[in-house]
């Protein structure tokens, strides 16, 4: 090139056009074989979905069921009472040619009003035993209004999160359910020690901060276990599930956050009124017996060798390989699945014969929930049976 005139500053440039296209050349040779992998991966994937929705019919074999599913273009919690029975009444209008359209629970299952009947008669049932226990109203209403604060907030932070999660109508009402549980239970473990503190002559500041002290450990520890086993629903991988955990879970979080904090504060305000006179009367008649102390602890250390926990703490030994046995052996114990069931085959299903579908023309309205295949593949060997009485059903 020299001999021909061209100059080494013309050299160096067109080297370096020739350059600068090789690596545009491998910048585009790279990211074709990544498009190719990413589409080999899809297509894989297809294959799988493939092979396991090849045994999913939406029609029956005779011609006389068949399943319909309807798409809404926003959460199916976001829909209003109007919007969910003008889907009804629109599949309702086949009754007219002889079809019978029979909707699924998420459509018909309207959760705008989520604390209903039940609730309020599942409060009133734990109001009443929290009074007929504790002897008194204050009492008696303080861990019930831990638990509806501690519900109010963690629900309500799900409902605002639906929005921008896909979640199931069961998500909030497990939730509620839970937090309902442990907020009251939480609550009810400082107030029950903080009386027992009360009655035993100790100052109420005092008492509050060592009843939060000592039963707030406990309701810590409980709480972090309910909050790990809840969320670790996410490690399947099955979105519905992950959602339905982690919004249980937070809700739990709340309520241990109100009994650790709301609740102590509310009995250092509440002071002696937590107990009643009735029960003021009778701890002071006690108090005044002479070595009512060492009767006292006496009798706590009587009541700590007996039942339950005595049987365990005498023989720590046997109830641990007993327990270990039992948990080992659960899953091999024969029980009812719908559940697809291993074989000795690794990877391999073999599903039960169902009835055929045989029932009057019908249209539902459902979402379909896949199956805990994760959970099954990864158990370890000695847990891959195949239990007796497991089958896969297919239901409309």
């Amino acid at each position: 090139m020299a001999a021909g005139g061209a100059t080494p500053a013309m050299i160096e440039a067109q080297l370096g056009a020739q350059k600068a296209a090789l690596a545009q050349g491998k910048a585009q040779l790279e990211a074709g074989t990544q498009e190719l992998q990413a589409a080999k991966a899809k297509l894989d994937l297809g294959k799988r979905q493939a092979e396991a929705s090849a045994g999913i019919r939406v029609v029956s074999a005779d011609g006389q069921a068949a399943v319909a599913q309807v798409q809404f273009n926003t959460s199916i919690n976001a829909l209003t009472p109007a919007v969910r029975q003008q889907v009804q009444d629109i599949a309702h209008e086949t009754s007219s040619v002889g079809v019978t359209a029979l909707a699924s629970k998420e459509i018909t299952e309207d959760i705008s009003e989520l604390f209903g009947t039940a609730e309020i008669i599942g409060i009133g049932v734990a109001a009443l035993v929290l009074i007929l226990m504790l002897g008194s109203l204050i009492a008696a209403g303080l861990p019930l209004l831990m638990a509806v604060i501690g519900v109010g907030v963690g629900v309500g932070i799900t409902f605002a999160l639906s929005g921008a999660f896909e979640m199931s109508s069961i998500s909030p009402m497990l939730a509620l359910m839970l937090g309902l549980a442990v907020g009251i239970d939480y609550s009810l473990f400082i107030v029950n020690r903080h009386r027992t503190q009360l009655l035993a002559g100790m100052d109420s500041g005092e008492s509050v901060a060592r009843a939060t002290g000592t039963s707030g450990n406990a309701v810590l520890f409980a709480g972090l276990t309910v909050i790990i086993a809840l969320a670790a629903l996410v490690v399947p991988g099955l979105p519905f599930l992950s959602v339905m955990g982690l919004a249980a879970a937070g809700t739990v979080a709340v309520a241990v956050l109100v009994a650790l904090t709301l609740t102590p504060a509310l009995l250092s305000l509440i002071g002696r009124r937590i107990i009643s006179r009735r029960a003021w009367a009778k701890a002071h008649a006690h108090n005044a017996e002479a070595g009512h102390e060492i009767a006292d602890q006496a009798k706590d250390e009587e009541k700590s060798t007996r039942g339950w926990g005595g049987l365990v703490t005498r023989h720590p030994v046997v109830a641990l390989v007993a327990g270990v046995l039992l948990l080992g052996r659960w899953p091999c114990l024969p029980r009812s699945s719908s559940w697809p069931c291993p074989t000795a085959a690794p990877n391999r299903w073999t599903p039960r014969p169902t009835r055929p579908m045989t029932s009057p023309p019908a249209v539902s309205v459902k979402a379909s929930l896949a199956p805990l295949w994760w959970w099954v593949n990864s158990r370890p060997a000695w847990m891959k049976h195949r239990p007796r009485n497991c089958s896969m059903t297919s239901r409309t």
